[in-house]
């Protein structure tokens, strides 16, 4: 008489079959972002307020199917949060290793020290300490460019954010410099200014004065 059974390779197989899956299920959700941050660089080390800062993240996906999808900047006071996604093709997680790499630009700062979080909605968190230096050449020709902009132009744009810092606690400006409309005496940053800058942009005033 012979008996018939499932053998143990078979059961063992099925078992190893069953847990790939259950693998893929659980490691599926945290294809939705860069998975692990390996390392984090900023450059330049030793910014002034009127450097362009970049940030350079290395990392890996725990995915095959991930991809990368940018990443955003939010400052909040002082502190910095960087933020990469990523998605997938929409298929299971096929665990694997796959190496990524992603770059930021940002800035000019205003002078003083931050903190620059880089994470994901993993999370995985990296901290960095960044100080930023004042540039007494900052200030370039005439003042007036209080919002920092790269085109140099003073619109509505410089207005607002010279009455947010003044009045509601806004950012200081990029180049203390600039916003030193009237080019007072220790480029003390005043109401003056801001009614040299507002007679200027619309009653044909005196234009904003020449730099140091």
């Amino acid at each position: 008489m012979q008996y018939h059974g499932r053998s143990k390779p078979s059961d063992r197989c099925r078992a190893l079959v069953l847990v790939l899956w259950v693998t893929a299920l659980i490691a599926a959700p945290l294809s939705s972002a860069f998975s692990n941050i390996d390392t984090v660089y900023i450059s330049p080390s030793s910014p002034d307020n009127t450097s362009e800062i970049i940030v350079r993240i290395y990392g890996w996906y725990p995915c095959f199917n991930t991809y990368p999808q940018g990443a955003t900047v939010q400052q909040r006071g002082d502190t910095i949060h960087i933020t990469s996604h990523a998605a997938t093709d929409g298929g299971f997680c096929i665990p694997t290793i796959r190496y990524y790499y992603d770059s930021l630009h940002f800035g000019p700062l205003a002078p003083g020290e931050y903190s620059v979080v880089v994470s994901d909605s993993t999370p995985d968190y990296e901290y960095l300490a960044l100080t930023v230096s004042s540039n007494p050449d900052c200030c370039q020709g005439r003042s007036g460019n209080v919002d920092g902009s790269f085109d140099d132009v003073v619109d509505i744009s410089d207005l607002v954010f010279l009455v947010d810092y003044m009045f509601d606690g806004g950012p200081t400006p990029p180049c203390l410099g600039e916003a030193d409309i009237d080019g007072s005496v220790g480029g003390v940053i005043d109401i003056s200014d801001l009614v040299h800058l507002v007679d200027y942009m619309f009653s044909g005033g005196i234009a904003p004065a020449e730099c140091p």
